[in-house]
C-alpha cells in the first residue's frame, strides 16, 4: 500500500506520497486531484493485473468490493442510500445461529453485508455476468475469516430440479434478469435447484435459517412451491416481489374482449397463491406495519397494485 500523508498549510496542503512532496494544492485542487484519480482507475481498471478494490461500509459493517464495476451504485451503498430498511431487517434476523439463503444475490450487496454475521452464507445468481461480478467481489475478501462461510451458487432456486429459461431486459448483469423474460432476445437456459432438495443436500435441515428471495418476479411461481418447505423448517422470510413485472406479463397474455377485467383477475390470484404459501402467524411490511391480506388483495383486484417487500416469520 502506497504511504502517503497530508501536511496542512494556511492556504491548501502539500501531499507527501512515498517521501516525495506536491506543490502545495488549495482544497479546491486537491478535490478535483482526487476526482481525477479515481476516473482514471475506473477506466484503466481493465487493464490492471490485479482488479482495483474499495472498501464499502454500512453502518458497522465493512467489506470489499472491486472498485471498476457498478461503481455508482457501490456509491449508493456506501452512502447509506440503497436500501437501508435491508439492511436494518438483517440486523434483526441474522446472527451466527443464522444460515443465510441469499436467493437472487446480484453482484453481493447483501450477501457481503450479511456474512460476516451469520453462520454460513449460501448465494444464489444464475445471471452469468452478475455471477462473475459476485465472484469477483467475494474473492477482494479472501482474507476475512468469514469469506470462507460463503457459498456461491450459480443455479436458480425455482419449483422444481431441472433447467428454466431466463431473460433480461438489457444485457446480462443488470440486477433485472427473470424467469418472466424467457420469451425475450437476450435469454439463456439455466440449471435450476428445489430449495427443499438443496437444504438436504447441505445439510441444512433443522438449521435456523434466513431467506432473502429477490427474483425479478419469479417469486410468483416459487413462492407457492415451497409452502410445504416454509411449514417444516425454522425460517423467516424476506421477499422483494415486483408486481409491475406481474402485470406487464399478463397483460402481454390476455387479449380480446375484458381484457383488462382478466388482468387483474389473474393478478389477484397470483397475490392470493402467494400469500397462502407464507405459513407465518406474522406477515409484515419492510417497515413492520402488518399486513391486512384483505385489504391488500381488495387493492390488487380494483387497481392492480401490490407492495414491493414483505417479511414473514413466527414472530
Amino acid at each position: 500500500m502506497i504511504k502517503f500523508r497530508i501536511e496542512e498549510k494556511e492556504d491548501g496542503a502539500v501531499l507527501e506520497i512515498e517521501g516525495k512532496r506536491t506543490a502545495p494544492l488549495d482544497l479546491q485542487e486537491m478535490l478535483d486531484l482526487s476526482e481525477g484519480l479515481r476516473t482514471y482507475v475506473l477506466e484503466n481498471a481493465h487493464h490492471a493485473d490485479a482488479p482495483p478494490l474499495r472498501t464499502v461500509t454500512v453502518g458497522d459493517t465493512a467489506f470489499k468490493v472491486t472498485a471498476a464495476d457498478k461503481p455508482d451504485f457501490w456509491d449508493k451503498v456506501d452512502s447509506g442510500n440503497w436500501e437501508p430498511e435491508t439492511f436494518r431487517v438483517f440486523d434483526r434476523f441474522i446472527d451466527r445461529d443464522t444460515v443465510f439463503l441469499d436467493v437472487g444475490a446480484w453482484i453481493g450487496s447483501t450477501a457481503l453485508y450479511a456474512a460476516p454475521h451469520a453462520k454460513e452464507t449460501h448465494a444464489f445468481e444464475p445471471d452469468p455476468v452478475a455471477f462473475e461480478q459476485l465472484k469477483k467481489n467475494l474473492d477482494a475478501n479472501g482474507r476475512s475469516a468469514w469469506a470462507e462461510r460463503v457459498a456461491l451458487h450459480r443455479e436458480a432456486i425455482a419449483p422444481a430440479n431441472g433447467t428454466m429459461e431466463m431473460g433480461s431486459r438489457s444485457d446480462k448483469g443488470d440486477s433485472m434478469s427473470s424467469a418472466l423474460l424467457s420469451e425475450k432476445e437476450d435469454s439463456w437456459e439455466v440449471k435450476t435447484l428445489a430449495l427443499g432438495t438443496f437444504v438436504k443436500a447441505q445439510g441444512l435441515s433443522g438449521e435456523k435459517l434466513f431467506l432473502k428471495i429477490d427474483i425479478e418476479g419469479g417469486e410468483y411461481n416459487l413462492i407457492p412451491a415451497l409452502g410445504t418447505f416454509l411449514k417444516r423448517e425454522d425460517c423467516a422470510v424476506f421477499l422483494s416481489l415486483h408486481p409491475e413485472f406481474l402485470l406487464e406479463q399478463l397483460r402481454a397474455s390476455y387479449g380480446g374482449p375484458f381484457r383488462e377485467i382478466r388482468v387483474r383477475a389473474a393478478f389477484w390470484k397470483k397475490h392470493r397463491s402467494l400469500l397462502k404459501a407464507l405459513p407465518f402467524p406474522k406477515v409484515t411490511y419492510t417497515n413492520g406495519k402488518p399486513l391486512n391480506r384483505t385489504k391488500a388483495l381488495t387493492k390488487a383486484l380494483l387497481f392492480a397494485k401490490f407492495t414491493h417487500g414483505l417479511l414473514a416469520c413466527d414472530g
